[in-house]
């Protein structure tokens, strides 16, 4: 059986809809973002948002309005999703949470859902709300005066606290409409009676507006003021105009008009497909436009008062407007539209105020813009209205005017990684732990976005010095609030810098040993600073300063390592190997306590720490705690503890392996304390610490130790031995202090910090790279600062004190759709389109190395440009600094649909090759599917890419991959098994050969998606699910095995292992399938089980081995196999394979919790979260929801105790339990 936890490493990031109202606050205004299934709020403070709350919705959004009903002090929030369920959302100000005011079920039993999506309006007066969600319906939902008991949806009673509302939702009823494809529909402003208009599209495909009046006491529909025919064919917005204009904005694609049935105005634009709008002025005398270029326009309208109305507008196939629409205050009579400049391509677009812009966007980064103000009289006159601001219009009414410079400033970016077409997971350092590469956006706001989780470092300075051995910051006395010095040691010298406002600059420390290596250096008690070189040790006051005494080594025996603490400085020296305690003070300056011989050489050394965080303890030493030395040999495998001040030792510690320790820590981390050894081989091995109590009246001077001074040793000092691989090089470690929490910063070719819950110690990589040492530097200019020394030089910056997704952005300007990665050249493939919108645009449009092209394909790519259509490409990025470094410009109307990095053998030679093989089609408009392609086998050599083969298809390569030196390509209905024949070197990359289609399989209605596995291929089908098929070598045949008989319409696909297969399909759900390999008769043979199904409520696009984190496990442990998963909302997820005693905890929590929890709206978790299709629904089995369950972290305790006792596990325990799987992400 398979079971699977699925969790969102990435929360969406796609901005769907957005809003704007005083949802929180009757004093604040609010922006209101929905990302599909998330619904945040945020308060619009000067030039800035600040957040307020980001809730999970259980169902996916698909209409979001505000409004206020009479009586209302704050709006309220009506949303429906993409099962036809509605709620309505009210904000408590004194609680901080959301409230349901209603809910309920909007479904019927037959209908055909709209093939426009979802439409929700509401009628400015707050009489009612109407809904299209079904063609040929219209649902009303009338709102009248609250009642106890309340409201209804059409099938379900609504919940909440609807009584208490001063308005509530009635009973529900349906109207026919004639009209069957509905564009858009709004309501009219004002009028005694609501009505709407309705943008359709006809039988002969033309498109018209109607508008009709909405009888509530009838419950029924009548003929409205007006109506349009034959409407521009591109129309698809329809905008109401606030009195004292009303009417509506009818949209296109080449011209807005103006229609209010006694009115009729329309003005010309560059053809666009507007996608979203707002309102500027309350009277909606000024708007802004958004189309799928991402070009911001105004649309300002203007009118003269008068009572209104003439006669009907040309072409108007209505008279005028009914008594109930007569009287208007302002007659339109003319439009005009000014062109901004250009944004993200816009979902959504919200004036908030004063000039603030905020659009959202599904393809590209969200944006927070300010309006440029036009100055003057005439400025002040025009920005009439709350909150509006004066924009200079320029340019006739006739055309519109397109102007370079842009009239607004970019105020804030928010990224966005939706929608992810494709992704690669990239371990480079080989540590388990993947670098994801996406392929996020679309068009000309196409990027690669590069995400690695990790701590990250906010750089202030650096100091390019290389040779850096090791870096200590010291303080001018220990009453100083601040360091003020670094020590940098090299081979030879030591060099110490000052800061000096936020510069470094190079200082002189009298008494300082500036030409030779420093080993320690340190603050002491006493005001006294302490340098350790190989010849002996140095003791500064910082008085003056001046050098206060010294202690030289013995003649010939150097010293290699050394510790200091409080007053005591422990030295390591060689020939013979011998550890000595010398104790510093102002009065004696530097004392020798104590010595002790060693067997070997010691490698690292350190002095156990004060008791920092420990319950009932200041900072410093535990009453009556002993305070000891570790030691780790060269050649000893263990780690020795000795007692100060006498040095006897207490106890060895083995650590069972080979490897020598290079670097002991003793620290404290949430009230326990431990023991880290960074060895040699880039593990790190951790003790849990239990101080020796020292005995009753103990002396703690040198001639006073003995046995009243000995410690107890009877209980062992050292437990809990656990062992995390870090990297392959020593590890360095080092305490620092973030936020008021102490943490160890690992310096390795893999650098992470270790900090701790209540529970366990957490490992998180900094994203760095190699670092050999580092020490905290909290001055005036950068309060809690480390200073990292690597191999280029120093740098100093901030710690993030949580880990998370870092995200880099590298902007193409194209829209990439497919990447692979290659090993062995250290790049890129990225596949990607570049629209030409006219001649001007494409002037140098294929960027960096366009040159290398093959088959004529730069006459092909100038005919486009002629064309003004696309050009694609096949991109050469090198993997570490995203720099492309060639392209390969396609043939004209060639697509690339799949790219891989392949290792080809030839079955007679053996020669292996490893190249990227690149799928193609050839798209013809008149054809309903492709019917040629090319594979295409491109060697990258020293940076350049060349085209060493190629192979015509007969149709679309839509998916590659690798079975034991061959090509496996989905070739439309088809599954392909093409072999490498290797033939003469070639003078261009020094590779020749060709592709020979070996086998061919049918029996597919489009072959997706393939994935191989020994010799076992799996196809994901458009229909007909997946299928198993079995390829042999020796018989050069491909046989059918099994097939899932479901009709899943597929959109990813994944082998969990040999038996299990993961699918994804169109409708945001995932399952499992399952070989029944123990089946007795050859019919349940043939069919994949389905053993798990889950809705995710993401629409996946691929899926991919790997793991964003280093599954750092305690003991043997196994790590859980994980695939990440990349959506177009931008998602980033998780799902990893745990054992059955872990899946039956999770699943009795998840219960619980669905229960404890309710859903915001009243939307239930067990509907939410069960497979659903129009072909089935069917509950959720053998899948664990990630974000529920990690969600306990975040509860009010009351609330985690009753959930832990209903789950009968102590709370400790089982936050434990879901602290590790928070380490999956």
């Amino acid at each position: 059986m398979s079971y699977n936890y699925v969790v969102s490493a990435h929360k969406p990031t796609s901005v769907t809809h957005a809003l704007v109202g005083s949802f929180t606050s009757r004093t604040e205004l609010n922006l209101i973002i929905c990302k599909s299934t998330r619904l945040e709020a945020h308060t619009v403070s000067n030039d800035s948002l600040r957040p307020v709350f980001d809730v999970p919705i259980y169902g996916r959004v698909a209409t979001l309005q505000l409004w206020r009903p009479a009586g209302e002090p704050l709006d309220l929030l009506f949303l429906t999703t993409e099962r036809h369920q509605f709620c309505v959302l009210a904000y408590d100000e004194r609680s901080g949470e959301i409230v349901t005011r209603a809910n309920g079920e909007l479904g019927e039993r037959v209908g055909r859902p709209a093939e426009h999506g979802q439409i929700a309006i509401i009628d400015p007066a707050c009489r009612l709300i109407a809904l299209r969600l079904f063609d040929g319906l219209l649902k009303i939902l009338p709102v009248g005066p609250a009642a106890s008991g309340s409201a209804a949806g059409s099938s379900a009673a609504a919940a909440g606290s609807a009584g208490s509302a001063s308005s509530a939702l009635r009973e529900a009823f349906n109207v026919r409409l004639d009209e069957l494809t509905v564009i858009d529909l709004c309501f009219l402003h004002g009028g005694s009676k609501p009505a709407i208009a309705i943008l359709y599209q006809d039988a002969k495909e033309a498109r018209n507006v109607k508008t009709y009046e909405v009888l509530l006491r009838d419950k029924d529909l009548a003929e409205g003021p007006w109506e349009e025919k034959h409407v521009e064919g591109g129309a698809s917005i329809l905008i109401p105009v606030p009195l004292p204009y009303g009417g509506v904005l009818i949209v296109g694609e080449k011209s807005v008009t103006y229609h209010s049935g006694a009115s009729f105005v329309a003005v010309p634009m560059r053809t666009a497909l507007v996608r979203a709008y707002a309102k500027i002025d309350e009277d909606g005398r000024r708007w802004l436009l958004g189309d799928d270029r991402g070009e911001l326009s105004l649309l300002v309208l203007h009118a003269h008062a008068g009572a209104g109305a003439g006669a009907g507008a040309a072409g108007s196939s209505a008279g005028a407007a009914g008594p109930s629409w007569a009287g208007a205050g302002a007659t339109v009579t003319g439009l005009q539209v000014t062109h901004l400049g250009t944004t993200s391509a816009p979902s959504a677009i919200c004036y908030l105020d004063a000039g603030l812009v905020f659009i959202g966007s599904c393809f590209g980064d969200s944006q927070l813009l300010r309006l440029r103000q036009r100055g003057g009289a005439a400025g002040a006159a025009e920005a009439h209205g709350s909150g509006a601001v004066a924009m200079e219009v320029i340019g006739a009414s006739a055309g519109v005017p397109v102007d370079s410079d842009k009239r607004f400033d970019v105020l804030e970016t928010m990224p966005n990684l939706g929608p992810i077409v494709d992704f690669c997971v990239v371990d480079l350092e080989r540590q388990g732990q993947g670098q994801v590469v996406c392929c996020s956006g679309a068009y000309k706001d196409g990027s690669l976005r590069v995400m690695r989780n990790g701590i990250g470092i906010d750089e202030h300075a650096s100091v390019e010095l290389a040779g850096i051995k090791g870096v200590w910051a010291l303080r001018h006395g220990s009453s100083a609030p601040h360091d003020s010095l670094l020590v940098l040691a090299f081979m030879h010298e030591t060099r110490v810098l000052s800061l000096a406002g936020e510069a470094l600059e190079e200082a002189a420390l009298p008494g300082f040993d500036a030409c030779s290596k420093t080993v320690l250096c340190a603050n002491l008690a006493d005001d006294l600073i302490v340098q350790v070189c190989a010849g002996g040790v140095n003791l500064i006051s910082c008085d003056g300063p001046c050098l206060r005494a010294t202690w030289a080594s013995p003649p010939g025996r150097p010293i290699s390592i050394a510790a200091a603490d409080g007053a005591d400085i422990v030295l390591a020296l060689s020939s013979p190997p011998e550890l000595i305690l010398l104790r510093a003070s102002g009065a004696d300056g530097l004392v020798r306590v104590a010595a002790c011989a060693l067997s070997n050489e010691a490698s690292c050394v350190a002095i156990s720490a004060p008791t920092y965080g420990r319950p009932g303890v200041a900072d410093g030493a535990a009453p009556g705690e002993a305070r000891v030395v570790a030691v780790g040999l060269w050649s000893r495998m263990d780690v020795m503890v000795l007692e100060l001040p006498t040095l006897r030792e207490l106890a060895a510690e083995p650590l069972q392996g080979e490897v020598m320790p290079r670097s002991l820590l003793f620290v404290t981390l949430a009230a326990s304390a431990y023991l880290l050894c960074g060895m040699g081989d880039g593990h790190v091995i951790s003790f849990q610490y239990d101080a020796p109590i020292r005995a009753a009246g103990a002396a703690g001077a040198a001639g006073a130790a003995g046995a009243a001074g000995a410690a107890d040793a009877a209980a062992p000092l050292l437990r809990g031995r656990k062992s995390v691989p870090l990297g392959t090089q020593p590890v360095h470690l080092t305490p620092f202090t973030c936020n008021g929490m102490r943490h160890v910063f690992c310096g390795s070719d893999r650098p992470t910090v270790i900090s701790a819950s209540a529970y366990k110690l957490l490992y998180a990589n900094v994203t760095l790279g190699e670092t050999a040492c580092m020490s905290p530097f909290s001055s005036d200019a950068f309060p809690d600062a480390l200073a990292l020394a690597t191999d280029v030089g120093l740098s100093i910056g901030n710690i993030d004190s949580v880990q998370k997704l870092h995200v880099r952005t590298v902007e193409l300007h194209e829209h990439p759709r497919r990447i692979a990665h290659d090993e062995e050249s250290r790049t890129y493939a990225v596949c990607t389109i570049k629209q030409l919108l006219d001649n001007a645009d494409g002037a140098g449009a294929g960027g960096a190395g366009d040159g290398a092209s093959g088959g004529g394909s730069a006459a092909h790519a100038h005919a486009l440009d002629e064309a003004g259509l696309e050009v694609n490409y096949v991109r050469l990025v090198d993997d570490t600094t995203f720099e492309i470094v060639d392209s390969l410009t396609l043939h004209a109307g060639e697509c690339a649909w799949a790219v891989r990095a392949l290792t080809l053998a030839s079955p007679d030679s053996g020669a292996r090759v490893r190249a990227f093989v690149v799928g193609t089609a050839y798209v013809d408009p008149d054809e309903p599917e492709p019917t040629a392609g090319r594979l295409l086998v491109l060697a990258v050599t020293d940076g350049r890419m060349s085209l060493v083969a190629e192979a015509q298809t007969k149709g679309a390569v839509y998916s590659l991959c690798e079975l034991r030196g061959r090509v496996v390509a989905g070739v439309n209905n088809r599954i392909e098994v093409y072999v490498w024949e290797d033939g003469s070197a070639s003078a261009v990359g020094g590779l020749a050969g060709q592709l020979h289609l070996e086998r061919g399989h049918h029996g597919h209605i489009l072959a997706l998606f393939v994935e191989a596995r020994g010799d076992f291929i799996l196809v994901g089908d458009l229909m007909k699910s997946v299928s198993l098929h079995r390829y042999s070598a020796d018989e050069g045949t491909i046989v059918d095995l099994a097939r899932d008989y479901n009709s899943n319409w597929v959109q990813a696909i994944a082998m969990l292992d040999d038996d299990t297969f993961l699918g994804a399909e169109s409708d945001s759900n995932l399952f499992v399938v399952r070989k029944n390999g123990g089946a007795t008769t050859d019919e349940e043979r043939q069919r994949l089980e389905v053993v798990a199904e889950f809705h995710l409520g993401e629409l996946v696009n691929r899926f991919q081995h790997g793991s964003l984190t280093m599954q750092l496990m305690d003991g043997d442990a196994a790590p859980l196999p994980t695939l990440l998963y990349g959506t177009v909302n931008g998602v980033i997820g998780v799902i990893a394979t745990i054992p059955e005693e872990l899946f039956a905890l999770l699943s009795e929590l998840q219960s619980c919790m669905a229960k404890l929890v309710p859903g915001i709206g009243g939307l239930q978790h067990s509907v939410w979260r069960s497979f659903h299709n129009d072909r089935k629904t069917a509950d959720a089995t053998n899948f664990i929801d990630g974000d529920l369950v990690e969600s306990f972290l975040e509860l009010k305790r009351p609330l985690q105790d009753e959930i832990c006792a209903r789950v009968q596990m102590k709370h400790e325990d089982l936050c434990k339990r879901i602290d590790e799987l928070t380490r999956l992400h």
